[in-house]
């Protein structure tokens, strides 16, 4: 991580301002002054000090919750509607998700204050991928399986899964990693498909588990990444 950037998430200053205080040799790399901007830091293993003062980032919060469905993914209030944050205390209320659900779909959402971690996870360049079990009203056919397979064209580009295999009778285990907004529901609708119910049960390396519908969990960012 840049010492510039390392700085404005210990709240010391701005990017810009940052690297004024490093020019002006105000900041210390494990005892040693350094003036070089662009100079990269290892967060778990330096130690960062500014006017003599050790910096540390302040901690963050990760969430790990069980959807159900009618839920949406949301803090704007809609008359009638159930958000996800309803079901969270207050103190977590300024939480962003890291990739939501739909209303109709239900299964792990992911949150956090912490904005690098939920780029990392949503981020298709990243490859942390999603894992799903979709239920289909009507099998799929072998025409339909090849399409699913070549890629869908969506607006966004091509959509591709990187894993689909039946669980079932009419059910299916998805894998992506492009996360692009009700991707899976729209590809299915272009080969005419449509998904009974959706569940989310995985992202990155976070399982759902035992975690209750309707429940969440405090978590650490490891167990995600």
């Amino acid at each position: 991580m840049r010492l510039n950037k390392y700085l404005s998430l210990c709240g010391v200053a701005s990017r810009r301002k940052s690297d004024d205080f490093i020019k002006n040799g105000r900041v210390k790399i494990n005892g040693k002054i350094v003036k070089e901007l662009g100079v990269k830091i290892d967060p778990n293993k330096d130690e960062v000090v500014v006017n003599n003062k050790t910096c540390r980032p302040p901690s963050c919060t990760y969430i790990a919750l069980n959807k159900p469905i009618d839920y949406v993914c949301t803090r704007a209030i809609f008359k009638g509607e159930k958000s996800v944050y309803d079901l969270l205390p207050k103190k977590f209320h300024n939480l962003k998700i890291a990739g939501r659900l739909d209303k109709n779909s239900k299964g792990l959402v992911i949150l956090s204050d912490d904005g690098d971690f939920i780029y990392k996870l949503t981020h298709p360049k990243f490859g942390y991928k999603k894992e799903y079990i979709i239920e289909l009203d009507k099998f799929l056919t072998r025409e339909e399986k090849e399409r699913l397979k070549k890629g869908i064209k969506l607006e966004e580009g091509l959509a591709r899964f990187d894993k689909l295999e039946k669980t079932g009778k009419n059910k299916y285990q998805v894998i992506i990693h492009q996360g692009w907004k009700r991707q899976i529901r729209r590809m299915f609708s272009e080969i005419n498909q449509h998904i009974y119910s959706l569940q989310r049960i995985k992202e990155g390396n976070f399982s759902l588990e035992k975690i209750a519908l309707g429940k969440y969990k405090e978590i650490n960012k490891k167990e995600v990444l």
